[in-house]
């Protein structure tokens, strides 16, 4: 049969993803404009959410953050469950962090914070605590490894996966490299990049690896 199914805008969208995951920015339009084709032909409106996401985060890794904020706008009108609204809105509050814009991002990240619990998405508070971390530690907050600390506390106590532990580790080095603690950088760098081999993971995290998700099916409804 010739006709068109929903599944091949996932797949689209998926090799979108992970041709930008290699570094592969400009080839992975392609893919991309192929998946939003697709979803319109079928006037698949599940898409939109996806689609714009998609493109915010094109270009946040082009370095277009201020274009990137208007696709994140565009994904959370057109979200359709707590997993996708929370993940955008942090992708949102990351493109309003990159333009200095951090009040209005930490209010987004509060806002994604509240809805994961309400939500139960527990697997969603790391990355809320980290970004939350990373903002207080760029306004000279001194309690900014509070947020890290959570984010460890809430890995550990719901079982989430190790691989969150190294890119909040990492993160929290990072932020204390930037306050010049040295010392306790090394350390956390240590403790990242031991979990990191131990998944078999050679390389630590580039910036925004942690939120590049693609969707699995048509019924999941995580958007990236």
């Amino acid at each position: 049969s010739d006709a068109v199914l929903p599944e091949r805008w996932h797949a689209l969208t998926g090799l979108h993803v992970a041709q930008r995951w290699k570094g592969q920015v400009e080839e992975s339009l392609d893919p991309l404009e192929e998946a939003s084709a697709v979803a319109k032909s079928l006037a698949d409106d599940e898409a939109d959410q996806f689609i714009e996401n998609a493109r915010g985060q094109l270009c946040m890794a082009r370095g277009r953050q201020e274009e990137a904020e208007e696709h994140f706008r565009l994904a959370l009108q057109a979200s359709t469950g707590a997993r996708a609204s929370v993940t955008i809105r942090l992708n949102l509050a990351e493109s309003l962090f990159a333009v200095g814009r951090r009040t209005e991002a930490a209010e987004a990240v509060r806002l994604a914070e509240r809805e994961s619990i309400r939500a139960g998405l527990c697997q969603k508070l790391p990355e809320a605590y980290r970004l939350l971390g990373r903002l207080a530690a760029a306004e000279g907050n001194p309690e900014a490894f509070v947020f890290f600390e959570h984010a460890l506390e809430v890995i550990r106590s719901r079982g989430l996966p190790e691989l969150e532990s190294a890119i909040t580790l990492q993160a929290y080095a990072e932020v204390e490299t930037k306050v010049g603690e040295d010392e306790a950088a090394q350390e956390l760098f240590s403790r990242a990049d031991q979990l990191y081999r131990k998944l078999g993971i050679h390389r630590r995290r580039s910036e925004w690896a942690d939120r590049l998700e693609a969707p699995a099916d048509p019924s999941d409804e995580t958007t990236e």
